[in-house]
C-alpha cells in the first residue's frame, strides 16, 4: 500500500514538472509569436521572422516528441 502511494506521488511530481515545463515553453512561445506577428518591413526582416517561425515549428515537434517518450 505504501509503495503504491509512493509511486502515485512520484507520478504526480513528474506530471507537475511536465506542466511547469509546458507553461514555460508556452509563455516563451506566446511572447515570441507576439513579437513576430508584424508582417511589414524589408524583405530581409520578413524572411528573418519567417525563419524564426519555422524554427519554432520544429521546436514544437521536438517538444511533443519528448513528452511522448
Amino acid at each position: 500500500m505504501v509503495r503504491r502511494c509512493e509511486l502515485n506521488v512520484g507520478e504526480h511530481q513528474r506530471f507537475n514538472e511536465s506542466c511547469e515545463e509546458y507553461m514555460t515553453w508556452y509563455d516563451t512561445t506566446t511572447q515570441t509569436l507576439q513579437d513576430l506577428h508584424n508582417s511589414t518591413g524589408t524583405k530581409e526582416e520578413v524572411e528573418n521572422r519567417s525563419s524564426k517561425l519555422k524554427v519554432m515549428g520544429f521546436e514544437l515537434v521536438q517538444f511533443k516528441m519528448n513528452r511522448v517518450n
